[in-house]
């Protein structure tokens, strides 16, 4: 027998039907000992419920995740605030075991129940302007326009996933049988692997319509309105593909990285840190939206702050302005509050006599040959195509950081020296940012040149490894760069004697260090050395197969392996 739902508000559920336990809207749950079988959600009175199969699903993992027990079958009902009976439905929970279920702790299931799928037509409720929340996928929602009249102007939709749940598992079953699993980057699968799986891959669209894009953002975290911008090119047009989503991401958290990591070198905060809290700060504050044939999509599932930076980026559009509208509520939120000003004589007045004290102590000049433009390795012994030379740079007093850049990383001549210590980590991770940015930008531009060209996202994260970038350390020798003998002695003993994984990390850092000093004196000269280098890696890498191109990454690891075991890496 169905409980009397006049009695009831906002969520009820049943303890064996008959004993009922009221959880209200904005409480603590809490985690009874007990099960239940019926679920009796209430209609919001200006707002149109649905009850589909997909929402319950997730209400009941929810649930799950509180430590309920629910029974096997179990019925729920769908009302109206005045009581009256609109749907009714049974489910069985196995049935609905394989939405994930997301463990966090949130004050009210209420908040979690996500928005209906399609209208249900024997439901009545005034339409209304509708805000759904992130991670909500309705198709249509009706909003009011000045004269009144309801049209059906915003849509949304969820983006689509690189990899699906289907496609990863197999992923990771064909992971699981490649040997050496305990060192990291040994289980980068091919291209042709990764199809056969189910996974997505870059593409360029057919589209032709002219697509706008704009941000929605709320007062909390801007004042100042972005203007929309016109996508024109392959490369942004093509934005809803699933692996350029996750390419326009990294593009896009690179260059929001860099501006507070500019500031950042000034002060003592932790990178890391500083990141998390700006994410945190702008969560579900912004929207993306859509606008194409005169209709507005919003879209869901990204990172609305990092995709449309990255858009206006590859459009050269101000992308730098952007950032700084986006953050300028947080920065403010600092004591003193972030200024976003940096340049050389800065970065000198704040570590240049620290820095000149340390190495009239150490002694470390650098080698002749890291910077000599006929010095061209190979990225192994075995590749024919030789990598570019480092170039030369052009402040002078930079070539005082690439000295410390070369010291083993955690030396501990530098215990010390915070100040230095504090800005070789800066240095590490400026590097990396650039490196996935350039990356990403430099795979979107191959396929342009290459249209035989594929890729997904397992290659970027290649060319970002440590296994290829402490190859890149060896090669130009930059872990024998400095002529002292106690700093050569310390560098070898790290790479040789500790845990690969270790090691690799340790030469990773160091070229990670020396990008970063090089994109500081010239960006420029730096985005063309690092393409050279990429280039070099895919000439040396690339492969033909049905009349497609990819990087033949197993290669690249098969040949590192056995360089390791006939001791020839060094």
């Amino acid at each position: 027998m169905i409980p009397n739902p006049r009695s009831l508000t906002k969520i009820w559920f049943s303890h064996r039907i008959s004993n009922l336990v009221q959880t209200r809207f904005k409480t603590i749950v809490k985690k009874p000992t007990t099960n239940f079988n019926t679920i009796i959600i209430e209609e919001h009175p200006k707002k149109t419920t649905i009850l589909d199969e997909r929402r319950i699903s997730k209400l009941v993992n929810r649930l799950k995740n509180e430590k309920y027990d629910i029974n096997g079958e179990f019925r729920a009902i769908l009302v109206t605030s005045e009581g009256k009976i609109l749907q009714i439905k049974s489910f069985d929970s196995e049935t609905l075991e394989d939405t994930k279920a997301v463990p966090t702790k949130v004050k009210t299931v209420q908040e979690e129940l996500p928005k209906p799928e399609e209208e249900i037509n024997h439901i009545q409720s005034k339409p209304e302007t509708l805000k759904p929340k992130t991670g909500i996928d309705p198709q249509n929602i009706f909003v009011r326009t000045k004269s009144g009249k309801l049209n059906k102007s915003l849509r949304y939709q969820r983006r689509l996933y690189e990899i699906p749940n289907t496609a990863y598992v197999k992923k990771q079953e064909i992971e699981s049988q490649i040997s050496n699993s305990n060192h990291k980057g040994f289980k980068f699968l091919n291209y042709d692997k990764l199809i056969k799986v189910g996974a997505g891959n870059y593409e360029f669209t057919n589209n032709k319509n002219a697509i706008e894009v704009k941000l929605r953002i709320q007062k909390s975290v801007s004042t100042t309105k972005i203007p929309p911008i016109k996508l024109t090119r392959p490369e942004t047009l093509n934005f809803e593909n699933s692996t350029n989503m996750l390419a326009l991401e990294q593009i896009g958290k690179s260059l929001i990285d860099e501006f507070f990591l500019k500031w950042n070198f000034t002060q003592y905060y932790k990178f890391i840190v500083t990141i998390w809290k700006f994410d945190q700060f702008v969560k579900r504050s912004l929207k993306f939206i859509k606008i194409e044939n005169k209709e507005m999509f919003q879209i869901f599932g990204l990172h609305p702050d990092k995709i449309f930076i990255a858009l206006c980026y590859l459009e050269d559009q101000d992308y730098y302005k952007v950032i700084e509208n986006i953050t300028s509520k947080f920065r403010e939120t600092f004591n003193p509050p972030i200024k976003p000003i940096y340049n050389s004589q800065i970065l000198n007045e704040k570590y240049l006599n620290t820095l000149d004290r340390y190495l009239q102590e150490q002694h470390i000049p650098i080698k002749s040959h890291i910077f000599s433009q006929v010095f061209q390795p190979q990225l192994l012994p075995t590749f024919e195509i030789k990598l570019p030379s480092i170039p030369k740079l052009k402040n002078q007093c930079f070539y005082k950081y690439f000295q410390l850049a070369l010291v083993a990383p955690y030396s501990e001549t530098t215990i010390t020296y915070k100040d230095l210590h504090f800005l070789t980590q800066n240095l590490d991770s400026m590097g990396d940012v650039i490196l996935k940015r350039y990356t990403a930008e430099f795979m979107i531009h191959h396929s342009k040149i290459n249209p035989n060209f594929r890729w997904t996202m397992e290659d970027i994260h290649f060319l970002n490894s440590n296994i290829l970038f402490n190859r890149l350390s060896l090669a130009y020798k930059l872990h024998q760069g400095l002529d002292n003998e106690k700093h050569e002695r310390i560098m070898t003993n790290r790479i040789t004697t500790t845990n690969l994984n270790i090691a690799n990390e340790y030469l990773g850092d160091i070229f990670e260090r020396i990008v970063g000093i090089l994109y500081l004196d010239d960006y420029e000269n730096c985005r063309q050395w690092i393409f050279k280098v990429l280039n070099t890696i895919l000439q040396n890498l690339i492969v033909s197969q049905d009349g497609i191109e990819f990087i033949d990454k197993e290669k690249y690891v098969k040949l590192y392996q056995y360089h390791l075991k006939n001791y020839t890496m060094y």
